[in-house]
């Protein structure tokens, strides 16, 4: 404390109350827990459930944006998961783990439950996909192969082979039998019904990191975006029976 001059007419400071035991709460309980849901790795978005997709700690979790719900959480104890992807109904998760084995999980009621594992390739499986409807999955491998399973009961109808090396990406055309793939600087259409191959796109100097699909200038029509650490997006016109490059877009830095 100051001194304080009494003969100058000071006065002594007031001492503020201390607060009591009695106005403090002696009993607290946790209402909301925010933790980290996101450590690298795939991420997509589910519209059914309005939830999120994304990769923790070796764990699938699917998370709500408003952190009101707890999020669904996909784990196999000492099979670290290593890519997954969820079905349009929100219904089933399929995953990918450092052993090999791919597992279907239900998601129903918010308590994942496993229903099937088995063994897709010879090796390590990089990438996973449904397709519209939920009935097939796809698999791309570090093999240089691409499969597809029918969902319902865990069998190959298609194995698609002729990659550069491994492959990275697989998705499904959104509105037609047709699967995409990529391989480094390659992607590659192929056509589910006659099980060829129907486009070969290659103009990226550098490993492709993305795709996405876009609508076309035609009504039904769509667009592949392709983005690779050559600092290039491509889009590409997708057809029917042939693919044809639409436009290149320098956007000057990696696109991942």
């Amino acid at each position: 404390n100051e001194p304080v001059d009494e003969e100058a007419g000071g006065s002594a400071p007031q001492k503020r109350p201390r607060p009591t035991n009695s106005n403090l709460s002696e009993h607290w309980s946790v209402t909301s827990k925010h933790e980290g849901c996101y450590t690298g790795g795939k991420v997509l978005w589910n519209q059914t459930l309005g939830r999120l997709g994304c990769l923790c700690n070796e764990e699938m979790h699917v998370v709500g944006l408003h952190g009101k719900e707890p999020p669904i959480v996909v784990a196999e104890e000492a099979d670290a998961i290593l890519t997954f992807a969820i079905d349009p109904a929100g219904e089933n998760a399929c995953t990918s783990h450092r052993s090999g084995l791919m597992r279907h999980y239900r998601l129903d009621g918010g308590k994942p439950t496993m229903a099937r594992a088995w063994k897709a390739h010879d090796q390590v499986v990089s990438d996973v996909a449904f397709d519209a409807t939920g009935n097939f999955v796809a698999t791309g491998c570090v093999d240089k192969t691409a499969k597809v399973w029918d969902f319902t009961g865990y069998f190959c109808t298609h194995n698609f082979k002729g990659h550069p090396s491994l492959v990275s990406i697989v998705r499904f055309h959104p509105k037609r039998l047709q699967l995409v793939t990529v391989a480094d600087t390659e992607i590659r259409l192929f056509d589910l019904k006659s099980s060829t191959l129907v486009g070969l796109m290659k103009d990226h100097l550098a490993t492709i990191s993305s795709i996405s699909f876009g609508p076309g200038s035609k009504a039904g029509d769509f667009q592949l975006i392709s983005g690779g650490r050559d600092q290039v997006v491509n889009i590409w016109q997708l057809d029917k029976d042939k693919v044809s490059l639409a436009r290149s877009v320098p956007v000057f830095e990696t696109v991942e």
